[in-house]
């Protein structure tokens, strides 16, 4: 139920008698900026994004489970509204600390949920929203800044429904050092991705057919719930996987039944194969000559083929599951 900057900025024009225009739309800070002197419009922001009966969405529910099936807590928000403290006590999660601009942690070691423009739980006057604030917090007071650079500098970053196209946060990104790791859910029907190629954030793709982005908290569950499985849940995956596709798939024309995964599933098996433990647990289930065959594209196992090369854990796991599964079957 609330509007975002665009609509913000339109809604106070309209308040303070003085409407705002397209052309206004790439510097909306300054435009609620020049509003009349006797208009606040921090106080009337602050009232427009409080209104009767908002809650938080299923977006900020899955972003909290994602975000608490790390150890390490770390959150950082533009926004103003508490949804997401609301939606942790909903849950039942614990965030940690709360910290709000300008106080704020140290950028390079900080855990719990920031609000880096200020927060409806303070004064409305505290909020960064038109360009005297923008300007007293990046470039005057400078405290905006100084928890950016180094949490960018120390953390790899994932931004979800945020554009990037603000001037402060573009300087910003390109004053950093190259390689910084930083990645963006966009979804796919977003075709023009310049900016976060010149700021070197790579673009991450959603579904987004009904254009109302549902696809985005089922792909945050879906992280979430990969990033809790222990032991016990991927050896249930992936016996669950093999023995679907133990007597399934695209047949040869030798009448061998070859894998025929989806691309979550077949992404899924091979970073897990790719480890020890899930090498092991492969390797104690799949035992038809399909899964020989699928076997045959995994990097591990090509290089038991290559003289003088260095053999890993994992490729000796599967030399052994190789030898006892077909080849000793094969030499009776």
């Amino acid at each position: 139920s609330l509007p975002q900057f665009t609509e913000l900025a339109r809604q106070l024009g309209e308040l303070a008698r003085q409407p705002f225009e397209e052309a206004q739309q790439d510097k909306i800070d300054s435009y609620i900026g020049s509003l009349p002197n006797g208009f606040d419009a921090h106080k009337q922001a602050a009232k427009i994004l409080q209104p009767e009966g908002s809650e938080p969405n299923e977006t900020h529910r899955a972003l909290l489970r994602l975000a608490t099936s790390s150890r390490c807590i770390k959150i950082v928000t533009t926004n103003f509204d508490d949804h997401l403290c609301a939606a942790a006590d909903e849950l039942g999660l614990d965030l940690g600390e709360k910290w709000i601009g300008p106080a704020l942690p140290l950028g390079r070691n900080f855990q719990g949920i920031v609000h880096l423009h200020g927060s409806l739980t303070r004064d409305p006057h505290e909020l960064v929203l038109d360009d005297r604030d923008f300007g007293r917090a990046y470039f005057g007071d400078a405290w905006a800044p100084r928890f950016l650079q180094p949490m960018f500098e120390k953390n790899t970053v994932l931004f979800v429904g945020y554009s990037l196209t603000d001037t402060v946060m573009r300087y910003l990104s390109l004053g950093l050092p190259s390689k910084t790791p930083r990645y963006a859910l966009i979804p796919d029907d977003q075709n023009d991705v310049s900016v976060l190629n010149r700021l070197e954030v790579e673009p991450i793709r959603y579904p987004n057919a009904d254009g109302r982005h549902s696809a985005l908290p089922r792909l945050l569950n879906a992280w979430a719930e990969w990033k809790s499985m222990g032991q016990d849940d991927h050896q249930d995956r992936i016996k669950r996987l093999v023995s679907l596709w133990e007597n399934d798939g695209d047949v040869s024309s030798e009448g061998v039944h070859y894998p025929t995964l989806s691309v979550v599933d077949e992404d899924y098996l091979r970073k897990q194969v790719s480890k020890i433990d899930g090498a092991r647990l492969f390797a104690s289930q799949a035992s038809t000559m399909s899964w020989l065959k699928w076997a045959d594209k995994l990097p591990d196992f090509e290089s038991l083929f290559v003289s003088g090369g260095e053999l890993t854990d994992v490729a000796l796991v599967l030399a052994d599951w190789f030898v006892n599964r077909y080849v000793a079957v094969s030499s009776l």
